[in-house]
């Protein structure tokens, strides 16, 4: 199982799919993505407090809900601009600047995502069968629910958007939503399922 990190999310959309080479900019190390569960075991077993390890998979199984998303009562639709407007001069090693304060980068210029987001509350079985449903291959981001259930049901990676850090980032108010990319924006459509009741909204880009 593999915990979503917003931070990682954010990087991912906004930073690291950037596909110029911007230099060295301090100390570089590899990044590696550990199973969520061998972390917590390796954890656990080099701390005093292993007598507590029923209550760490416990919190782990059941994050606390992403703040301020509710259930979609009507459709909207906006797109959110990923551009990167750096803070802070970047030089290589000999000091030489490479991109200057100020320098806009918007890393959907020069990358297709080749999958998108699909948020929603796994507590709820309507919105559990609407992930299912879709046809086109999605990451799952849960707002609620057992993130470990749903991926050993699915056979299929499921992330949690931790205090809702990635959703609040993006605009998002309301599950089940679907991201994607549109040009170089990310589409968001926040998808009323009750279509009897459902009210469409468009708005402006985010920024």
């Amino acid at each position: 199982m593999k915990q979503l990190f917003a931070q990682l999310f954010i990087s991912c959309i906004a930073l690291s799919i950037l596909a110029k080479d911007l230099g060295v900019d301090g100390h570089v190390f590899p990044i590696e993505e550990q199973d969520l569960l061998q972390m917590l075991k390796t954890r656990v077993k080099h701390s005093s407090l292993a007598d507590l390890t029923p209550a760490l998979f416990e919190s782990a199984k059941h994050p606390l809900p992403a703040p301020g998303i509710v259930t979609a009562k009507k459709s909207r639709e906006f797109t959110y601009d990923p551009t990167y407007i750096l803070d802070h001069d970047i030089k290589n090693e000999l000091g030489e600047v490479l991109f200057k304060k100020g320098t806009k980068f918007n890393p959907l210029e020069k990358i297709q995502l080749c999958e998108g987001l699909l948020f929603f509350d796994a507590l709820n079985e309507r919105q559990r069968e609407w992930a299912a449903s879709q046809k086109e291959y999605f990451k799952w981001i849960l707002t609620s629910g057992d993130p470990f259930a749903l991926e050993g049901k699915h056979k299929r990676p499921v992330y949690f958007d931790q205090q809702g850090t990635l959703a609040r980032t993006l605009g998002l108010k309301a599950v089940p939503a679907k991201v994607t990319q549109k040009g170089c924006l990310l589409l968001i459509e926040e998808i009323c399922l009750e279509k009897e009741k459902c009210v469409t909204v468009t708005q402006k880009s985010n920024s």
